[in-house]
């Protein structure tokens, strides 16, 4: 006997078998087709459904980290408290072949606290209280309260994050380097060492670092460091989201040191490298972030640099020519 579809929600499309079948293998294509034709009330709910499946159990072009957040972000406010276990149980089916991105502990400054560090060597998301969507680079981390987390939204960042904010209270992201502040808006955040840069895709944000105020709307970006201020334009990529969200990360006019300061994040590796021989240099270039090799030889060899990688050191050294 089958079951009565016309009942179904997100979560009953998502963990029947048959509808996985269809979705992933195009399975029993015919009865689902008759089905979508019959019933039209149900178009958003399998739609929702078809999105959580292909999101969650497709490894081959796989959709990045922000839509996979995005595809749980509505499930959350589409579900009731007692579906979180069940959804749950249905992730871990669908998603077996998923590795855990974070570590969360709430053994930080007070109980109340709760720290997400990203120790995967690939970006990972996370949606927080109020349905604003979090993305750490490798290595970076956050902490927020998660008591007063909906009344006052301050998160402490170390690292590199994309963020995408709810509209709603003030939204402040602290680092050591400065404070950013938003209402509701995407941005990129890289407090990464002694650089501090602040990149608005959508909305406004206000920027506090040291003695400086700026203000930012989307495609402006700015970029400080122990000396200077700089505020310029760029062209909005039509995803609005930085590209160190996709398969490789580009560079216009940067300091190589920093582009070896990302090389090192992306890839865990220690890169050894003469002072000297960077100083003053600057890099414009795509790095891929899916194989090491083809990285270090496009951030070297236009420089007349060459490079040893032993392990999970790389020593970058004058070209002998």
């Amino acid at each position: 006997m089958k079951p009565d579809f016309t009942n179904y929600d997100v979560e009953d499309f998502t963990a029947d078998e048959g509808f996985v079948a269809w979705v992933t293998k195009n399975e029993n294509a015919g009865f689902w087709t008759q089905f979508c034709n019959e019933h039209p009330d149900k178009d958003e709910v399998i739609k929702q459904a078809q999105q959580m499946v292909k999101a969650l159990s497709q490894k081959e072009n796989a959709p990045n980290v922000m839509t996979k957040a995005r595809v749980w972000k509505r499930i959350d406010q589409s579900t009731t408290r007692t579906s979180v276990v069940r959804r749950l149980l249905i992730a871990a089916s669908v998603a077996a072949a998923c590795v855990a991105m974070f570590y969360i502990s709430g053994m930080q400054s007070s109980s109340e606290d709760v720290q997400l560090v990203n120790k995967s060597q690939e970006a990972a998301e996370h949606v927080l209280p109020d349905q604003s969507i979090v993305v750490l680079s490798p290595g970076a981390s956050v902490l927020y309260n998660s008591r007063t987390y909906l009344t006052d939204r301050k998160i402490k960042l170390k690292g590199r994050a994309f963020f995408e904010v709810e509209k709603g209270s003030p939204f402040a992201v602290i680092s050591a380097q400065g404070v950013v502040e938003v209402l509701g808006t995407s941005f990129d955040v890289n407090a990464v060492s002694q650089q501090y840069k602040v990149v608005c895709y959508t909305g406004k944000v206000k920027v506090n670092y040291a003695q400086y105020k700026v203000t930012l709307t989307p495609g402006e970006r700015t970029a400080f460091d122990e000396n200077n201020e700089h505020k310029v334009q760029f062209d909005l990529p039509a995803s609005l989201q930085p590209d160190w969200l996709s398969t490789y990360v580009a560079f216009e006019n940067e300091s190589l040191q920093n582009v070896i300061r990302e090389i090192e994040i992306i890839y865990g590796v220690k890169v050894e490298i003469e002072p000297s021989l960077i100083i003053g240099v600057k890099h414009t270039g795509h790095v891929v972030k899916d194989d090491i090799e083809k990285a270090l030889t496009s951030i070297t060899w236009p420089h007349h640099l060459a490079f040893e990688l032993e392990g999970e050191v790389v020593k970058i050294v004058q070209k002998v020519e």
